[in-house]
């Protein structure tokens, strides 16, 4: 195992490295190879305040970006089994919103970052032509139309068409905090 750990200094280091410049409280670095675990380690907190717990093997992480390829990945499974349909129009989806402005708005506007709009609550704005620029992420609508399309939450779907598959019984879909306690 010595020579397993001296393997990955460089990488434990970097990732360490990383944590210090973003700022982190606390990270976390494991490798499996062949379905085993080659290498862990756990540095910090979870978070800054006085008496936070420490990263350990039970630590969870809501890591954002892998939310977005989560819900991309549930997308894409709901096209390729076609519930779903990348021309399919945003105002077929949000009848809440305002027909007129969503326009001929596509679910690939949507997913390539240029839908040209600005939504918040039941409100929606027109900001430039759909296709014209790109904008930031919007995983929580891509979910909303991934549920409408399928009758399924995007939980739903990767558990049991990856999650379970895969044999991963510590992954979750979490959309709330809880606490963890160390064993």
């Amino acid at each position: 195992m010595e020579a397993d750990k001296r393997s990955f200094q460089d990488i434990t280091k970097y990732t360490e490295e990383i944590k210090k410049k973003m700022h982190a409280s606390g990270a976390a670095l494991v490798i499996m190879k062949d379905n085993e675990v080659v290498h862990e380690w756990y540095s910090g907190t979870h978070h800054f305040d006085t008496g936070a717990r420490k990263i350990d093997h039970l630590s969870q992480f809501n890591v954002y970006s892998t939310r977005v390829t989560y819900v991309g990945l549930a997308a894409a499974l709901a096209i390729y089994e076609g519930y779903l349909n990348l021309d399919d129009k945003l105002s077929d989806y949000f009848k809440q919103l305002d027909k007129r402005i969503l326009g001929e708005t596509t679910v690939r506007h949507l997913v390539t970052r240029c839908t040209g709009l600005k939504i918040k609550k039941d409100i929606v704005q027109r900001v430039f032509d759909s296709g014209t620029s790109i904008e930031g992420k919007r995983p929580d609508l891509l979910a909303e139309i991934v549920e409408q399309a399928t009758g399924r939450t995007v939980n739903a779907i990767l558990s049991e068409r990856v999650f379970e598959p895969l044999g991963w019984k510590s992954t979750e879909w979490a959309t709330e905090g809880k606490s963890t306690v160390s064993m």
